[in-house]
């Protein structure tokens, strides 16, 4: 039987049921207008709670925003706090009124005297950023500071990065602290990050790793992110706390499964060395594989190597120069070299000489040192580019002084072969001015 269909009634039965349900509508409709005229009757008549519900149904449901403007601004007229934060709300974003940054500003500063907290941390805002008022930040410190003895944790938040920073106010790292102490107190879980990077640090008092690791931990337990990958890494090493590798990888495990790439990189090396957990080479190429298809380099190159080799995955070359192709293509030199490597070999991609050479060229204008060894003898014999010796003599030399013996050994090769490119010494200053010199400088 179709969902809500009424079973065994003939056609008549249903019309009149259907006529029975729009003439509820009607009803319900109308009974609601009514209700709206005698709201309007009692706010016209100077009722404060019927202004603030007149400007919210207008503002909600979507009809003539100028008149919840209208309402809101007779209540705000009337002293209501509420209706004050409205319309400055509404002359801020130009809603039902024609967007004004002073006026929203007066108002906030009205709501501000008559001491609403959230008021005086809105209107220390519009001071600090210079929203419809001059930029004033000793005195948006002043309201940011009644706001906070008032209760507002964002305004503490604000009197901290400012006290940190000495933006309006002078430096005073001590003040930082004690304000992220009361907000971290309060259980603002960023607070106790924050107050562990002081304690870390060193700021506002001696550095105290112990306290640091503990108000990272206080902050892991109440969820935040950053917090839980800092407490994996210092359980991992040992710092503030005494070294525990299987707590490490608990922590490690909770970041992973947040979708943190980093902790998911770091999980995938806990598995793969057995840091803390057994060793698994199928969990490892499980997370290199998550980090990796969010753009985590070391994780691509990873999960590339791993199907390269079949090793925790089934052995599948043109995954493996997919996610090479990718870190490559990232800027990773170590993915540039062994794309350039699988363009050599033809391996999951067609064999393509002067693709290898371009990507082998861009690992070693990064420094990556089996690239600069490699283009060396791709010039030697020509593969991809034209043979050069000069520009081989250029990247064996800067392969050879980043210690690489192969190129070295090719060096000694090609100067007993081809003298004349070899006049000139092997020191850095030398092969700098050669470079020059080819590049044309």
């Amino acid at each position: 039987m179709p969902a809500g269909r009424i079973p065994n009634l003939d056609t008549c039965t249903r019309w009149i049921l259907s006529c029975c349900f729009v003439c509820l509508l009607v009803f319900a409709e109308h009974s609601r207008a009514e209700s709206i005229e005698e709201t309007i009757v009692k706010a016209e008549h100077g009722s404060v709670s019927d202004m603030l519900d007149l400007g919210h149904y207008y503002l909600v449901e979507g009809r003539e925003k100028h008149e919840a403007y209208r309402w809101f601004l007779q209540a705000a007229r009337q002293g209501s706090q509420e209706a004050q934060k409205q319309v400055a709300e509404l002359y801020l974003a130009g809603t039902g009124i024609d967007k004004d940054l002073e006026k929203a500003a007066f108002w906030f500063r009205t709501l501000a005297e008559n001491g609403d907290p959230e008021g005086q941390y809105l209107y220390g805002r519009a001071l600090f950023i210079g929203e419809g008022v001059p930029v004033n930040k000793p005195l948006a410190y002043t309201w940011f500071l009644r706001a906070a003895e008032n209760g507002s944790d964002i305004a503490k938040i604000h009197l901290a990065e400012m006290s940190i920073l000495g933006d309006g106010v002078e430096l005073n790292l001590e003040k930082a602290l004690e304000w992220r102490k009361e907000l971290a107190s309060g259980g603002n879980a960023e607070a106790m990050r924050e107050l562990a990077w002081m304690y870390y640090r060193g700021e506002g008092g001696p550095v105290d790793e112990g306290a640091a690791f503990n108000w990272f931990l206080k902050a892991a337990r109440a969820g935040d992110l950053p917090s839980m990958g800092r407490v994996s890494n210092m359980y991992y090493v040992g710092e503030g706390v005494q070294q525990d590798i299987e707590k490490s990888f608990y922590w490690t495990s909770k970041t992973a499964e947040k979708g943190v790439a980093s902790a998911q990189y770091n999980l995938a090396m806990m598995y793969a060395k057995g840091d803390g957990t057994k060793p698994s080479e199928e969990n490892a190429a499980h997370w290199f594989l998550k980090a990796a298809e969010q753009d985590y380099l070391l994780a691509q190159n990873n999960i590339a190597w791993k199907y390269s080799k079949g090793i925790g995955v089934k052995m599948d070359s043109v995954k493996a120069a997919y996610w090479y192709r990718r870190s490559a293509e990232n800027g990773d030199p170590a993915g540039q070299y062994n794309i350039g490597r699988m363009y050599y070999k033809g391996e999951g991609v067609e064999h393509d000489e002067v693709q290898a050479f371009t990507w082998w060229k861009r690992a070693a204008e990064q420094g990556f040192v089996l690239a600069q060894s490699r283009l060396g003898y791709c010039f030697v014999k020509g593969i991809g580019v034209e043979p050069d010796m000069r520009q081989a003599h250029l990247w064996w030399s800067r392969a050879a002084a980043n210690g690489n013996e192969v190129a070295r050994r090719n060096l000694t090769i090609l100067c007993a072969e081809s003298p004349d490119v070899c006049k000139e010494s092997l020191d850095g200053a030398n092969v700098e001015k050669e470079e020059q010199r080819l590049s044309g400088e």
